[in-house]
Order: C-alpha cells, then sequence, then structure tokens
C-alpha cells in the first residue's frame, strides 16, 4: 500500500533561485508566486492503522506549523513541477527514515521516499520546463516526474 503526504513549505526560494540563475526570471513573473511543497511518498508493508498515521503524522509535520501537512497538495495541479529520486534507487533518506519510523513502532513502514513540487504561478512553456527540470535535479539518482498522477511500484533494487 502506498500513501502521499505533503509538507508546505519545501525548498526555499534561495535556493531554486541559485539553481536556475539567469533562468529565474523567465520562469516567474513574480517572486510572490513561487511556492514549493515537499511530497512524501510512503509504502506500507500492510494497512497503516488510525494510530501509525497519527505517529507518522507526528513525524513528518513541523511543530510549529502542523497545519501545513497533509493528504492533499497545498499546490495548484495546473502548475507542477516535480523531482525526486528514481523508482528503482531506495535512497539513504529513505533507509534513516525507515529506521526511525521502526524506532518509533511503526513496523508497517517499508520505503520512505520524498520529491520536490514546485509551482512557479504559471504553465511553463515545454522548452522552459526541461531546462528547468535539467536544473532542479541529480541526473544519476533523481528523475523528473513528467506528469505522474500516482507514483509506480517503488521495487528498491
Amino acid at each position: 500500500m502506498l500513501l502521499k503526504f505533503f509538507r508546505y513549505p519545501g525548498v526555499s526560494i534561495q535556493t531554486v533561485i541559485r539553481q536556475l540563475g539567469s533562468l529565474w526570471g523567465e520562469a516567474v513573473a513574480c517572486d510572490a508566486d513561487f511556492q514549493s511543497e515537499w511530497c512524501y511518498y510512503v509504502e506500507f508493508w500492510e494497512e497503516p492503522s488510525s494510530e501509525d498515521l497519527e505517529k507518522l503524522r507526528w513525524l513528518l509535520a513541523e511543530t510549529y506549523a502542523p497545519q501545513n501537512f497533509g493528504q492533499k497538495s497545498f499546490l495548484n495541479d495546473m502548475e507542477i513541477i516535480e523531482v525526486g529520486p528514481r523508482f528503482n534507487f531506495e535512497t539513504a533518506f529513505s533507509t534513516t527514515a525507515v529506521a526511525i519510523c521502526q524506532a518509533c513502532g511503526l513496523k508497517s513502514v517499508k520505503r520512505l521516499e520524498r520529491s520536490r513540487r514546485y509551482s512557479f504561478g504559471k504553465l511553463l512553456e515545454s522548452e522552459l520546463e526541461a531546462k528547468v527540470y535539467e536544473r532542479i535535479h541529480d541526473r544519476m539518482t533523481e528523475m523528473p516526474y513528467f506528469g505522474i498522477k500516482e507514483f509506480p511500484e517503488m521495487a528498491a533494487v
């Protein structure tokens, strides 16, 4: 079983400006239009109990802003750019997160991966979108999630 959770805000605007460089002006009309969030893909061995989901929420949400965490995206779906780990590659983040979950009594968590989701406040032309994707992810360990509505089964190698 696979569930998605979202935490807002995600990557800082300064980080994205640094990654995009001169493309920033083309991608965003106004800095205030930019938003980002983290998306957590949590794979379970079995269906989690409501108690398990509450523990997971406590682990993943910011303690000072729990209202910015949920199972619904905080961004407009029409303009999302998402990058994250390759499907067949279990990251060090996941290994550590699963170990923490198990130490907290969440034995049903099999894998926990995190992607970055961006909204630039407008739909990007395909050529510009490709350039943005190129600059905001590591080609060796990450991939763009072009139009992926559902995360395929995660298969660790």
